[in-house]
């Protein structure tokens, strides 16, 4: 069972907010931390979300995955590793 969210928490383990909610994340795989963004994959959403570090939607990125597991980001594009169909889909960021 899933809860549909993803917790971030300060250098000493405190909570700081909670994002993902409402957008019913099923399965947060493959979190990756910037500068300026926080991008996880939905495996079972088949879909990337892009939030602000304030935890604001930047972007869903859909209809390129099957089941996403890990992010990379290498010169402002986005590599995405799919578990099913073993391929990488490629966005600019």
């Amino acid at each position: 069972m899933h809860n549909n969210q993803v917790q971030i928490f300060d250098l000493k383990g405190n909570f700081v907010r909670m994002i993902g909610w409402n957008e019913t994340i099923k399965a947060a795989k493959g979190v990756k931390v910037t500068d300026i963004q926080v991008i996880f994959a939905d495996f079972e959403g088949s879909r990337v979300l892009v939030y602000d570090l304030n935890g604001n939607l930047i972007q869903i990125i859909s209809g390129e995955f099957n089941q996403p597991t890990d992010i990379v980001i290498v010169s402002n594009k986005i590599f995405v590793v799919n578990y099913k169909g073993k391929k990488a889909s490629v966005f600019k960021n």
